[in-house]
């Protein structure tokens, strides 16, 4: 069973957890797609004759599609770190975006990140006996006590700040910074195939966050 949504050291309590959870034929895998700056009419299903989206119409079409939901905020890191809280972002100290490096209106707050003693939804899906995975954008802290296997994730691939090239992107696999090939947005796309491919025996879970809307596309021929 698999339900889609777009848009440490373990111990012998959390392996069992597990175990009663592969048991559990109900549970389902969990695949959530969470894009970036993505307007609501850029997808096909909202009318517009301009969005060719014939997969997310599909997902639409044999799903539910919730026209009248809305974010907290159209500012990336307190939005994000709302959908992991359940939270508002001034809530948790994070009312704008993370700027770490960049000249700007707002200051430079390479300290700033989610602090994990807020419960998130991936810590509690874990807990219960989920395999966790982040495949993307991170941009809620890039010091390592803010870390995705820090908030709920077994792995991460993805990178920490709120930007990267659309291009040959430079990745964070295993602890490791990697180069790889071809777009960005394909490059994660297949990560996360290869999360789910890999895990298949496993109940599993897996946060897919692409961001191509959020920058110019770049070519690859």
């Amino acid at each position: 069973m698999s339900v889609i949504f777009s848009i440490s050291a373990c111990t012998q309590v959390q392996e069992s957890k597990q175990t009663s959870a592969i048991k559990t034929q109900d549970t389902p895998n969990i695949l959530f797609i969470y894009t970036d700056d993505q307007a609501p009419w850029a997808i096909g299903s909202s009318g517009n004759p301009q969005a060719i989206t014939p997969n997310l119409d599909k997902l639409a079409a044999e799903g539910m599609r919730l026209p009248n939901a809305y974010t907290t905020t159209p500012v990336c890191s307190p939005s994000r770190a709302g959908l992991m809280t359940s939270r508002y972002g001034y809530e948790l100290g994070i009312d704008d975006w993370i700027n770490t490096k960049y000249k700007s209106l707002t200051k430079l707050e390479p300290e700033l990140g989610l602090d994990t003693s807020f419960a998130t939804w991936p810590k509690i899906l874990q807990e219960a006996g989920y395999y966790t995975g982040l495949i993307g954008k991170w941009h809620l802290g890039e010091l390592d006590k803010y870390h995705p296997t820090q908030q709920g994730y077994d792995e991460f691939v993805g990178f920490r700040s709120g930007g990267i090239s659309t291009i040959n992107p430079k990745l964070e696999k295993n602890a490791k910074l990697e180069t790889y090939q071809g777009l960005t947005a394909d490059v994660l796309t297949k990560e996360a195939i290869n999360f789910l491919q890999q895990n298949k025996q496993k109940v599993c879970f897996v946060f897919a966050l692409s961001c191509p809307a959020h920058q110019m596309v770049t070519s690859s021929a």
